[in-house]
């Protein structure tokens, strides 16, 4: 008789147990992709409200879609983009922007590309920031400078705690003044 008191005590104890551990594990577990909030990404609308990309990237492939892991943050809002889409920087340059490998995965790499908008040459005298933090679960601020590849060619890398939503925030310092880029990665299986 002791014994299967002995037993029916353990199995209060441990769902006890349980129920603390699943009020604490639950609000982790529902900011996954597929359950958790998530920063809705709007379309681009070019002309005659067709839905397009930022930037199409010339010679470029056009039946690409638009990605569902990587938004610029502009005007209030975030807009789908294509990964190697293209974001303006000033009237004269712009970045095209790739993550390697893509889909994301725990070790990615933001490559961006600065380029003159007319004749597509790098831009070069860059100084490249990088800060990236989640944005519904605060796990702190990351950050480092970019390493230059080549000229107008900076890679940022990116180390992904858990699944969910990242802002990634990038400062160039251009010789004309300095410039921010905001990119939103949406990070799951």
């Amino acid at each position: 008789m002791k014994v299967v008191e002995m037993m029916n005590h353990r199995v209060k104890f441990g769902t006890r147990h349980l129920a603390v551990l699943t009020l604490f594990l639950l609000p982790l577990l529902a900011c996954g992709a597929a359950t958790g909030p998530g920063v809705e990404f709007k379309p681009a609308v070019g002309e005659a409200g067709k839905t397009v990309s930022v930037k199409a990237i010339p010679g470029g492939n056009e039946a690409e879609p638009l990605s569902p892991r990587l938004g610029f943050v502009q005007q209030g809002g975030v807009t789908a983009m294509k990964n190697g889409g293209r974001v303006p920087l000033s009237e004269d340059k712009i970045a095209e922007v790739f993550l390697a490998p893509y889909p994301p995965d725990w070790q990615t790499d933001l490559n961006l590309f600065l380029l003159d908008k007319e004749t597509y040459q790098p831009v070069t005298d860059v100084e490249v920031d990088l800060e990236y933090e989640m944005v519904y679960m605060d796990h702190g601020i990351d950050g480092l400078p970019g390493t230059k590849v080549a000229d107008g060619h900076y890679i940022l890398p990116l180390s992904f705690l858990m699944y969910g939503d990242w802002s990634v925030d990038v400062t160039l310092r251009l010789p004309e003044g300095k410039k921010h880029l905001r990119f939103i990665v949406k990070f799951f299986p």
